[in-house]
């Protein structure tokens, strides 16, 4: 029972970053003023802009395999993403954290596309007024990544075999030098 009760204390835990993002950023009296609505179409945009985060470092992460090992490496990396408002920091993240990253996001598109093949029109989500396009992206990034992201079901996910010329150790660094 124990080990449960850190889950669910963990879960908090991370449900209150990307909150405290959004609050740090929202415009004052943003609380007492409609929010604004995103439909699944419109989060699938959001996450497509962060694509390219992603696709530079694509062959290296798909020559590791997962693991959710790095889920609290992964974990740090959106809290500290949430703190300086900013990827910046990502360009030395092992292997094995882009590659968890990288299958939260397949995941969360995958659901998220799902949704938005039943209704399209459904709002999905909401968040204030007030933040600006990025913050609007990152805000919706942490809510997803360490929210519903994290308990990835694997059966969802087409299963493919990668081949690499190179395989890469999960803890290697992909920063360029």
């Amino acid at each position: 029972m124990k080990e449960n009760e850190d889950v669910a204390e963990s879960s908090v835990d991370l449900h209150q970053i990307w909150l405290g993002y959004v609050n740090e950023h929202m415009a004052v009296g943003a609380e007492l003023s409609p929010s604004l609505e995103f439909t699944a179409f419109d989060v699938l945009e959001r996450f497509f802009e962060l694509h390219p985060l992603f696709s530079p470092r694509w062959e290296a992460i798909m020559s590791v395999v997962y693991s959710d090992a790095f889920d609290e490496d992964a974990d740090a990396a959106l809290i500290t993403a949430a703190k300086v408002g900013s990827f910046d920091n990502w360009a030395s993240l092992s292997a094995g954290v882009w590659r968890n990253l990288t299958e939260r996001l397949l995941y969360c598109e995958v659901v998220i596309y799902s949704a938005a093949a039943a209704d399209p029109f459904e709002i999905t989500d909401r968040l204030p007024i007030g933040l600006s396009h990025e913050q609007q992206s990152m805000s919706l990034f942490l809510k997803y990544f360490l929210g519903h992201g994290r308990s990835i079901d694997r059966r969802v996910l087409p299963f493919k075999r990668r081949r690499s010329i190179s395989f890469l150790s999960p803890s290697q660094s992909l920063q360029r030098h």
